[in-house]
């Protein structure tokens, strides 16, 4: 789903920054869910979240940094129970329980309740307005609100950082890991969308996998970046230009999609 939220084409940007932004207004969640045919509601600000559970309706928690999914609650509703895990681990060993409150106070905060299920839309559509809006973020060159948010600006930002000199010891954490993991899991989407709408995104698929690969690479050039372990300017400099690299790679990423969808 990163692909169709948007999620596959920036940097440490999720779907709570692309929704608070307004640029594509709740056309990201509404495709997220039609595609697995899921009701959705976007909950008010101080409403509750008991009753819905009580209901056995999953709440899924949208903020800055990740996603929680709301499975229940006891203690007369004093604590609730999240689920923080990943994909293809038990669910048990990621279950967190912590004092509720209402969680929906914050403006950073996203509160949504899964109602029911439905028909699942045709994909078609909802994987051409995916490609379309990140189409839209790869050759974005304005400023956009976020540490580093999507486009040109996601790549100056990360370089300056680079290139400043100061803190040397955190320059690649945790973004070539975060960018690794979007460009592979757009690279997914990429050949979904060519299996199920017939769309010729192979090279965009290649672009991605292409900038993972790089990622990896950093990686590498800084040994993992042990405890302890201080970069030379001139780690710094080959990072940049491997920047660069993927900063291409992306722009290639669009032209592919651009030729496919005639944008």
């Amino acid at each position: 789903m990163t692909g169709i939220s948007g999620e596959a084409f920036g940097l440490l940007y999720n779907m709570q920054a692309i929704l608070a932004s307004g640029r594509f207004g709740n056309q990201p969640l509404d495709d997220c869910f039609a595609l697995l045919g899921l009701r959705y509601r976007v909950l008010e600000p101080n409403e509750d979240i008991l009753p819905w559970l009580d209901a056995d309706c999953p709440i899924l928690l949208l903020n800055k940094t990740s996603t929680r999914i709301v499975l229940g609650y006891d203690d007369g509703g004093k604590s609730i129970h999240l689920f923080t895990g990943i994909t293809g681990i038990a669910v048990q060993n990621h279950l967190e329980k912590v004092g509720y409150q209402p969680v929906n106070t914050k403006s950073e905060y996203c509160c949504i309740a899964v109602e029911g299920v439905t028909e699942p839309a045709d994909p078609m559509p909802i994987y051409r307005r995916a490609l379309e809006r990140g189409y839209a973020m790869l050759t974005e060159t304005g400023k956009i609100r976020g540490k580093f948010g999507y486009g040109q600006q996601m790549y100056n930002k990360w370089t300056a950082m680079l290139l400043d000199g100061k803190e040397r010891q955190k320059q690649t954490k945790p973004m070539k890991f975060n960018l690794a993991e979007r460009r592979c899991w757009g690279a997914r989407f990429f050949r979904m969308a060519q299996e199920q709408c017939g769309f010729d995104l192979s090279s965009a698929a290649d672009a991605f996998m292409q900038i993972h690969n790089k990622m990896w690479e950093v990686d590498r050039l800084t040994n993992g970046e042990h405890s302890g372990m201080v970069l030379t300017m001139e780690m710094h400099r080959r990072i940049a230009d491997i920047l660069k690299e993927c900063r291409e790679l992306d722009l290639k990423t669009a032209e592919c999609i651009g030729s496919t969808l005639k944008i």
